[in-house]
Formats: structure tokens, C-alpha cells, sequence
């Protein structure tokens, strides 16, 4: 009887504190909402001429997180109006703002990634925002010694030319660089930006880059056609399994090149997360990613480019 006594008693205990840290949980979540909707800076509630925005024009998002490493997360949080924006580095601790940007940050829903680019464990912070028609506009991010400062915008730049990025390793060093894709431009459609010495260098628009697919999910397939020069014979096929953080990886994935089966599971699987392949293109050709039997998060993402220095 004492043992029963003593077992209901440990999990009345133990149900107890479930509750209490469940509170807390939800409390501290409330705390950091509050934090975040008090902190909306005032020159975003107002539009160009000076007069305040109905709430349906603002909008925000945010993340917690550890920055630094410090052992002390800070709460990142972009706030918009359609056609300004600005980020802000909130303290749940003091309920400060640390630092905040303001930039031209167009479209709605702004969603934020943290990805560490150059690989210095320190993470970048993405903000994206949404268009009705086009793709994704990015902003990319650098919190470093306590600031708040913009990769891959040159002086003269007054909005990111960002769109619907794909981060991946282009040159081999390490480090992710962005492909912003850009259809239907004479120049090529792809805008390269190579990550270099901290920040990101824009490339220009490069014929280099003939096509890039990513498809994410269970049996997921994408296609895509591309010219490309006959007589430039040498390519490069890369072929990254999982998301930019090398996480996600597909068990089982077929790449084919104009029918032809380039990536298949004898050179790639969950333990694979990089393969590059000479391939060979005519004037017109097609790019088939197929993913098999794999988790509904796994991620590829597959680009034709030129080989080195594109000799034949």
C-alpha cells in the first residue's frame, strides 16, 4: 500500500513540474511576442509622406537565437510595411534594442533563415520577403561585434537584387555562395554572388551557370531545359544532398542529363553529401531531378555550370 501511495505521490510530483515548465515555456514565448510587437520601430508605421499605416499593412516576423555564442540567444526580428522594412537585434533579457537597420525591403510575409555562409559559425541572418508575382526578394545579413551589416550590395546599391536564392558551394572553397535567379534576361539568367573574404561579391549575371533545380519531399521531380554552346564540350554537374546546413539528405536521388542517368544511388545516398561529374550538352538540353524513397525534408539541389575555366 505505501508503495502505491509512494507512486502516485512521485507522479503527482512529476506532473506537477511538466506544468510549471509548461508555464514558464508559454510565459517566456509571451514575453518575447510583447517584446517584439513593443520594439516596431515608428518610421515603418508611417508611409512616405508621414502618415500611419493601417495594421494590415504591417508585418513581422522573428527568431530566437545565440548569435555569438555567448550563451545568451537574441531575438532577431524584421518588421515591414510592403515597401520598407527594417531588422532589429532585440535583448529578451533587458528588453533593449540592440541594434536595428532600416532598408527597401519589398513585399509582404518576411520569413528569416539563419545560415552561416562563410562557415565561421557564426550565422548570417536571411530575410526574405514575398511577391504576388515574381519570386522571393532576399536580404542578407551580418551580425558581427554588435552591428548589423548588409553582405552583397555595393555603395550605390539602394535594394537587394536577390531573388529566389539557392546557396551552394560554387567555386569549391567551403563556403555557400547565392545564385539569385533572374528568368527571361538577355545577360543569362542566374546573378552569382561568390562569398569572398566575409562578404558576398556580385559576379554579375553569368552564362556559366546553365541551370539549377532543388527539389525537397518524397519522390519529389523537377525538369528543366537549357541551351547551351556545343562547341564549350566540358561541364560541370554539382550535385549537394541536403539543405545548405548539410542537413536533410535524400537516401536516394536519379539526375539525368538528356535521358541520360548521371547521379543514381551507386554514387549517391544519405552518407553522399556532394558529387561533381564532367558532363557533355547539346544546343538544347533537359535536366531531370528525381528523388526516391526518401523522408518528406530531404533536399537536392543540382546546377550545370562550366567546368574550371570553361575550356573545351
Amino acid at each position: 500500500m505505501m508503495n502505491d501511495e509512494l507512486r502516485i505521490v512521485v507522479a503527482l510530483r512529476a506532473l506537477f513540474f511538466l506544468l510549471a515548465l509548461s508555464a514558464v515555456s508559454t510565459a517566456h514565448a509571451a514575453t518575447v511576442e510583447q517584446l517584439v510587437a513593443a520594439s516596431f520601430p515608428a518610421e515603418i508605421k508611417v508611409d512616405n509622406a508621414g502618415e500611419p499605416l493601417s495594421e494590415s499593412n504591417l508585418d513581422s516576423s522573428y527568431v530566437s537565437a545565440d548569435l555569438d555564442h555567448s550563451g545568451h540567444p537574441l531575438v532577431v526580428a524584421v518588421y515591414s510595411n510592403g515597401h520598407r522594412a527594417a531588422l532589429s537585434i532585440l535583448s529578451p533579457d533587458s528588453g533593449a534594442i540592440v541594434s536595428t537597420t532600416t532598408f527597401r525591403g519589398f513585399g509582404y510575409s518576411p520569413d528569416i533563415t539563419l545560415l552561416d555562409l562563410d562557415r565561421d559559425l557564426r550565422p548570417e541572418i536571411i530575410v526574405t520577403f514575398h511577391h504576388p508575382r515574381g519570386g522571393p526578394q532576399a536580404w542578407i545579413f551580418r551580425w558581427h561585434d554588435a552591428n548589423l551589416s548588409v553582405l552583397g550590395l555595393s555603395a550605390e546599391d539602394r535594394y537587394s537584387d536577390i531573388f529566389d536564392p539557392t546557396f551552394i558551394d560554387v567555386d569549391g572553397d567551403g563556403s555557400l555562395d547565392v545564385l539569385s535567379y533572374h528568368p527571361g534576361t538577355e545577360r543569362g539568367s542566374y546573378d552569382l554572388y561568390l562569398m569572398k573574404d566575409g562578404d558576398l561579391v556580385d559576379e554579375g549575371f553569368v552564362d556559366e551557370v546553365f541551370s539549377a533545380l532543388r527539389g525537397t519531399g518524397k519522390s519529389s521531380a523537377q525538369t528543366a531545359t537549357f541551351p547551351a554552346d556545343e562547341n564549350r564540350s566540358t561541364r560541370k554537374l554539382i550535385v549537394v544532398n541536403g539543405d545548405a546546413n548539410g542537413n536533410h539528405r535524400a537516401a536516394s536521388a536519379v539526375v539525368k542529363i538528356n535521358g541520360r542517368t548521371i547521379i543514381s544511388n551507386r554514387n549517391l545516398d544519405a552518407t553522399v553529401g556532394r558529387v561533381e561529374l564532367p558532363v557533355r550538352l547539346r544546343a538544347e538540353n533537359t535536366l531531370s531531378l528525381q528523388l526516391e524513397g526518401t523522408d518528406s525534408d530531404a533536399e537536392i539541389t543540382v546546377v550545370v555550370m562550366l567546368a574550371g575555366d570553361g575550356s573545351k
